[in-house]
């Protein structure tokens, strides 16, 4: 059987993404839901600066031709089109459209707006004795030693609920090691410290971005050149994750 096609996500194979506004919210109300994002380190310290409100991801059904390739969520169909994005077939059998805003958020794997996200960041765990437990965040870290950085370890009460308690002593102990950052994908709800309510959702080409834009992503001029400006600097970073993904997929 053949494998999955593999896809060039570069900047410059202008990939569809989803283009996401957000906030951050001190926590989620009670009675909803949340779903994780996983941030890189620079990231989080641009949202903890205040310097970023939006981010891109690539959006998974796309085909080989980026043409189009039928989807469903939540019981709606779309189209993603060579010209105009996202669309769908309203009534049946009605000319194709441009998908409206207000549906856009439905085929979103991360959300529509006014829904929430929890952050996912590189850390690690210390279970010293007591009702407390330790979290450090590598991004407080620079030189990548626990025992350096600005941060340290933010204790933390476990839960009051005993099923819960027990739940959160035992993955703590399991997964306590003073030496060793943990992955982002493995960080459980309760380890976050960020919470981000989305606010907007467009599906557009990754080189449709505008310089507001990449301000809002939060690069800085990280990239010394005569073109810096933040757009060139968001280009240079989204190849840095997407071009060496690209690789390992094809190798």
């Amino acid at each position: 059987m053949p494998g999955k096609p593999v896809f060039d996500h570069s900047f410059s194979a202008n990939p569809w993404v989803w283009a996401i506004t957000f906030k951050r919210v001190p926590e989620v109300p009670a009675g909803l839901k949340a779903r994780p994002i996983i941030f890189s380190g620079p990231m989080v310290r641009a949202l903890l600066d205040g310097r970023k409100t939006q981010t891109r991801r690539v959006v998974k059904f796309q085909t080989t031709d980026c043409l189009r390739e039928i989807v469903t969520r939540a019981g709606y169909y779309a189209l993603l089109d060579e010209n105009i994005g996202l669309a769908w077939h309203p009534f049946g059998n009605s000319p194709l459209q441009k998908c409206p805003q207000e549906i856009i958020g439905k085929f979103c794997p991360f959300g529509k707006p006014g829904d929430f996200l929890w952050l996912r960041e590189t850390f690690a765990v210390y279970s010293p004795n007591g009702p407390e437990f330790g979290i450090g965040y590598r991004e407080h870290h620079p030189t990548g030693n626990l025992d350096d950085g600005d941060g340290g370890y933010n204790f933390r009460a476990y839960a009051d609920d005993e099923r819960e308690r027990s739940k959160q002593r035992s993955w703590v102990r399991a997964h306590c090691n003073l030496e060793r950052w943990i992955s982002p994908i493995h960080m459980p709800r309760w380890a976050s410290r960020l919470t981000l309510q989305i606010s907007d959702v467009r599906v557009q080409r990754v080189q449709d971005i505008s310089e507001e834009d990449a301000r809002a992503e939060g690069v800085t001029d990280m990239w010394p050149t005569i073109c810096q400006t933040h757009k060139y600097n968001c280009i240079q970073i989204w190849d840095s994750i997407h071009v060496k993904r690209s690789r390992k997929a094809v190798a």
